[in-house]
């Protein structure tokens, strides 16, 4: 699973991947795992709604917090479920267009160096 936080455009590669080792650190007390090597210029991300090349057709589909419940089977979200999805619900991905939030770990990045 993807966390995709829309940003504003200002912050650097270096303060992403630091903002989300901030936020890894606090979840690891929830027993989560999240890898940040992946944060960075020229790095590769699973657009959203891309059809995967697994059995199945699965789709990097886009979900509500709400959705995230231990019952949630991936393999539903397909190419033949995700377009009467988005029609039903709108489109996930959108507000990720308009990544505006500041990282707060910016200016503590700026005095260590």
């Amino acid at each position: 699973m993807h966390v995709l936080v829309p940003i504003a455009r200002r912050h650097t590669s270096a303060e992403a991947r630091a903002f989300a080792n901030v936020v890894a650190g606090a979840l690891r007390l929830e027993r989560a795992r999240i890898d940040t090597k992946m944060i960075g210029h020229g790095q590769q991300v699973v657009a959203g709604y891309s059809v995967r090349p697994l059995p199945g057709a699965p789709v990097a589909t886009p979900l509500d917090w709400d959705e995230l419940e231990p019952t949630l089977d991936p393999r539903a979200l397909n190419l033949r479920t995700v377009p009467e999805r988005v029609a039903r619900l709108g489109d996930l991905h959108e507000p990720l267009l308009h990544g505006r939030r500041r990282l707060a770990i910016r200016t503590r990045l700026r005095n260590k160096s």
